[in-house]
């Protein structure tokens, strides 16, 4: 007795693993202070190397093992639902108020008009340039193309430089630029100076439409997003129908050159007032924006006031995101890495697919806005005023989509997250590897990407058989639903899975969209002349429908391919510690041994009646 009370003194004294273990059917249950269990099998010495649990404090001894596991069960669910419960001490993902998150994305959707503004408001006034330098109508075209590539250009460098630098002095420095390119042009009197200062207008407005997405994902979570995305992807559509309307009018009765008179008074309101109420919002910088931020990141606004209290509760929260971010870019590295970032993205696998797909659906878009002049004057006579008003049926349908699609995104991310257990009333972002948002945002996609599909197709047939003006603006209300809906999912997704770097991702997409949209706009003429109207928006019918698999592969794999393509940046960043992962293995093989081993076998600790152990 006495020899087995030392082994059971030494059996008391080893630690524990602490797994919870079902015990086997058949074994001997305890009734009141005794019960009988069987022997455990000896273990070799081999099998008790291999297995080393990590270490734990050691347990007192259970009065019954079947009581303690009942205990444990509690515990454990117990611990579990406090996890689900959201911590109301911890810091939102955005210190900024509802009401101030947007007026913040109104600020900077507005901003981000300017750049498909410029490219449009030009187009009525081609006619008068011709005259006015005495050039052909190629060469004046010419200005359009250019624009157009330094419009898919410039966000690339400039967005990339947004995540590091901030919004704010990025988008101060672009309208900089773009108001003295304005007073240029205006000026001007060479058709070589036309050209170098219509480049200066494209680099200074172009990369306002990439820093305005990237202020949504600054300071919107992904659950709210819906909404903001397709209120930032609203410009991209509203623009081009207000521009010809405003070129119209002003060449008509000012005279060519009082568009960029126009547009330089615009631009510089816009200028004060970012200058004035527009605060940095760049994660890198501000972190959630409770704290106050450095000076020369400071509106006049936040100068001017009283002193900005920092919430103590969420200080830290804030110190500790700029920490996390600053800690990933290399200070000798930061120019270099902005200014490729976002070419980088676009080679990506999973982005790829998703860029290159949207950019045919713009491309269709800019063959019908492209055209639309030409056909709304051979087929119905309009001057340049009715052509203009003819594309605000475009311009309502984007507006209904914005409402329609972005509370839908909403509700629909609410749901996957919901599946995932996930809960959102905290306001705080998710962690993406958690949660399908490519499903989430893809599933709202379908619809808007099938109304574009058929109005593109009815759109040729349409004007080809000269049917009643009805008929082509019902086509074009719907095609603005469909084409802001399909805009504004992607960007959604877009700024979900590339958050950190949210400005380069909306430069590459800008960049797909510019490009796409140039050959698209270049080729539609040759396409109506070989073809006939029906026939060539038939194509680009089939071209979307030929295309459709880039975005399933991207909804059935999107998410697999991130987690894939994520595990591959992990290994490479623990490149310096080669041992980490196998030690992980073996930590994980000794685990799984012991789990293995003790569900097997259960140890059963009995206390006899005078409290003394008894082993059995």
């Amino acid at each position: 007795m006495g020899h087995g009370r030392r082994r059971n003194h030494q059996r008391r004294a080893q630690p524990r693993l602490a797994v919870h273990v079902r015990r086997r059917p058949g074994a001997s249950h305890c009734r009141g202070g005794r019960g009988r269990a069987e022997h455990p099998p000896a273990t070799t010495p081999t099998a008790a190397a291999a297995i080393q649990p990590p270490l734990v404090p050691p347990q007192p001894p259970a009065t019954c093992r079947c009581a303690s596991e009942r205990h444990e069960n509690v515990d454990v669910e117990a611990a579990a639902a406090h996890q689900q419960q959201p911590d109301s001490t911890e810091a939102p993902f955005s210190a900024f108020a509802t009401r101030s998150k947007q007026l913040i994305v109104l600020g900077a959707a507005s901003a981000s008009v300017f750049a498909p503004l410029s490219m449009q408001v030009y187009l009525p006034s081609l006619t008068e340039l011709v005259s006015d330098f005495g050039v052909s109508r190629s060469a004046v075209n010419l200005t359009v193309s250019v624009y157009m590539i330094f419009m898919a250009i410039s966000p690339m460098l400039i967005g990339g430089l947004a995540d590091v630098v901030g919004r704010r002095p990025a988008m101060l420095a672009c309208f900089a630029i773009y108001m003295v390119s304005c007073v240029m042009i205006a000026l001007c009197h060479t058709y070589k100076e036309l050209m170098g200062f219509r480049i200066l207008q494209s680099i200074g407005a172009s990369p306002t439409i990439a820093i305005a997405s990237a202020v949504v994902a600054d300071i919107v979570t992904s659950a709210e997003r819906g909404s903001y995305a397709a209120l930032v992807a609203l410009p991209v559509i509203f623009a081009p129908t207000l521009g010809p309307v405003i070129g119209g009018l002003l060449t008509q009765y000012l005279g060519w050159r009082s568009i960029f008179w126009f547009l330089l008074i615009a631009g510089a309101f816009t200028f004060v007032m970012i200058a004035v109420f527009f605060p940095e919002t760049c994660r890198y910088i501000v972190g959630d924006a409770s704290a106050k931020p450095p000076r020369r990141y400071r509106s006049v606004a936040q100068m001017v006031q009283k002193a900005q209290q920092a919430r103590p509760e969420w200080t830290q929260s804030s110190a500790d995101e700029k920490a996390r971010l600053r800690g990933q870019h290399s200070v000798r590295r930061t120019t270099y890495l902005s200014l490729t970032a976002a070419l980088r993205i676009l080679l990506t696998r999973e982005r790829f697919c998703l860029l290159f797909y949207v950019g045919l659906i713009f491309a269709g878009f800019q063959a019908i806005a492209t055209e639309l002049p030409t056909q709304f004057k051979a087929i119905y006579g309009y001057d340049s005023v009715m052509i203009g008003i003819m594309y605000l049926p475009l311009a309502g349908g984007a507006m209904i989509s914005t409402a329609v699609f972005g509370k839908q995104m909403n509700r629909n991310f609410q749901k996957y997250a919901a599946r995932a257990g996930i809960n959102l009333e905290a306001g705080q972002e998710v962690d993406m590897n958690r949660v399908n948002v490519e499903r989430a945002r893809l599933e709202i996609t379908v619809a808007p990407l099938l109304i574009s599909t058929a109005g593109i197709v009815c759109w040729g047939w349409v004007l080809e058989k000269k049917t009643s003006i009805a008929a082509p603006c019902v086509l074009l209300f719907f095609m603005g639903v469909g084409l802001n809906g399909v805009m504004a999912t992607t960007n959604a997704l877009l700024m979900d899975i590339s958050q950190s770097q949210a400005g380069a991702v909306m430069a590459a997409s800008n960049l797909t969209r510019c490009a796409l949209g140039a050959v698209a706009s270049a080729a539609i003429q040759t396409m109506i002349d070989k073809m006939g109207l029906g026939w060539t928006y038939v194509v680009f019918g089939v071209v979307f429908f030929a295309f459709s698999p880039m975005m399933a592969l991207h909804f059935y794999r999107g998410h697999h391919m991130r987690m894939q393509a994520k595990a591959r940046a992990d290994r490479a960043r623990d490149k310096d510690a080669p041992l980490a992962p196998e030690a992980a293995m073996v930590q994980a093989a000794a685990v799984d041994a012991v789990v293995n081993a003790t569900t097997a076998i259960p140890l059963v600790e009995i206390k006899s009646r005078d409290g003394k152990d008894e082993k059995q």
